[in-house]
C-alpha cells in the first residue's frame, strides 16, 4: 500500500483546486511522521521492504487514518484552533499498532 499522493488527498478532502498542493505534500510528510512518532515504530510502504525490529507496513487502515488526520489537520490549520488531540478515530485506528513503553 502506498503512501496518499496530493490527488488522493484533494480527493478525500474534496479540494478541488492546485493552490495549496505544496501545502498538502507537507502535511502528508508531517502526517505520516507523527503517525510513526505515535505507533512508536517505524512503518515501511514498500511491501517487499524488508521489515525493522518492531516494523509494520503500511496497510489500509493506517492510510485511511492518515487521509484523515492530514484533512483534520488541513481544516483545522488556522492559529485559532484550539483541538490539541487528534480526532478520536484517527487513535482508534492507530492505536492498534501503538507500542506503548513502560
Amino acid at each position: 500500500m502506498s503512501r496518499p499522493t496530493v490527488s488522493d488527498i484533494k480527493l478525500y478532502s474534496r479540494i478541488d483546486n492546485d493552490i495549496e498542493d505544496s501545502l498538502l505534500l507537507s502535511m502528508e510528510n508531517s502526517a505520516y511522521n507523527f503517525i510513526c512518532r505515535y505507533v512508536n515504530r517505524p512503518i515501511e510502504a514498500d511491501p517487499n521492504a524488508e521489515l525493522s525490529d518492531n516494523g509494520i507496513y503500511y496497510t489500509d487502515d493506517i492510510r485511511i487514518a492518515e487521509l484523515m488526520l492530514i484533512d483534520w489537520n488541513y481544516n483545522n490549520r488556522s492559529a485559532g484552533a484550539n483541538n490539541a488531540d487528534i480526532p478520536p478515530a484517527v487513535k482508534f485506528i492507530l492505536d492498534i499498532y501503538r507500542i506503548c513503553n513502560v
